[in-house]
């Protein structure tokens, strides 16, 4: 589902863009349906136009997805089940877990129709982490009384993070011909209060391609770069909680 609910009055505006991706594959591999797509983003923008092409904005952003995601390994058993799939398997996300919020005051620049900038250098917001299981993955804070702890369990991590940083935003839709029209979505956030310099990085891409009065062809690519995710080699995993 992609959709947008747009309002405009004299110099004011206020935009609205929902999209939800939620698919499945399956392989004779790994007897059981897997989700391959599985994303929530949810934009919401106030603005007032200060020139032809500048405007001052309010901007409310949320990610997360629907279930959760694994990474799965080979079980060591010959013709494995469901089961065994899963009891080697790693969760990597699940839903609000984590999940970005945020709101932006800044401004917007429109040079182009098919090209807008968004630059807020005022950006506050939360990384939430439901799941204890990922706090430590996603780098919550561990909570007061447990920082001079040296075993450090799922509990013992805060569920919620607070950033407060600068976010720049480029959004731009160009239209080939009736039948084929390119998007892209490039998010950099700096946060002042841990490492600036290290950016995180949202880039997504779709290119949309009608074949026919009813039917479509689009390619999807979504990018994201986080410092603060902890990465590990897969013969490691099982040393970390």
């Amino acid at each position: 589902i992609d959709g947008t609910a747009n309002y405009k009055k004299d110099d004011s505006f206020w935009n609205n863009h929902l999209q939800m991706d939620y698919g499945f594959i399956y392989s004779d591999d790994k007897p059981f349906m897997q989700n391959n797509n599985d994303r929530i983003y949810f934009e919401s923008k106030w603005g007032y136009k200060a020139t032809k092409t500048l405007s001052y904005s309010a901007n409310f952003n949320f990610r997360s997805q629907f279930s959760d995601s694994y990474k799965y390994k080979n079980p060591a058993v010959e013709n494995p089940t469901k089961k065994d799939w899963m009891d080697a398997a790693t969760l990597m996300s699940g839903f609000f877990s984590p999940a970005y919020t945020d709101i932006g005051l800044g401004i917007d620049w429109t040079p182009k129709k098919w090209l807008s900038i968004n630059f807020a250098p005022l950006t506050g917001g939360f990384t939430i982490v439901k799941n204890e299981d990922l706090r430590n993955k996603y780098s919550m804070p561990l909570k007061k009384e447990y920082e001079d702890y040296e075993e450090i369990l799922g509990s013992y991590y805060k569920s919620y993070k607070f950033e407060l940083g600068a976010k720049l935003k480029l959004d731009s839709k160009i239209s080939i011909n009736d039948v084929f029209d390119y998007q892209t979505q490039l998010v950099l956030f700096s946060d002042y209060l841990n490492k600036p310099q290290n950016m995180r990085v949202n880039w997504d891409n779709s290119i949309n391609w009608k074949i026919a009065k009813y039917f479509s062809i689009a390619f999807k690519t979504f990018l994201i770069y986080d410092n603060d995710i902890l990465i590990v080699k897969e013969d490691d995993i099982d040393k970390y909680p």
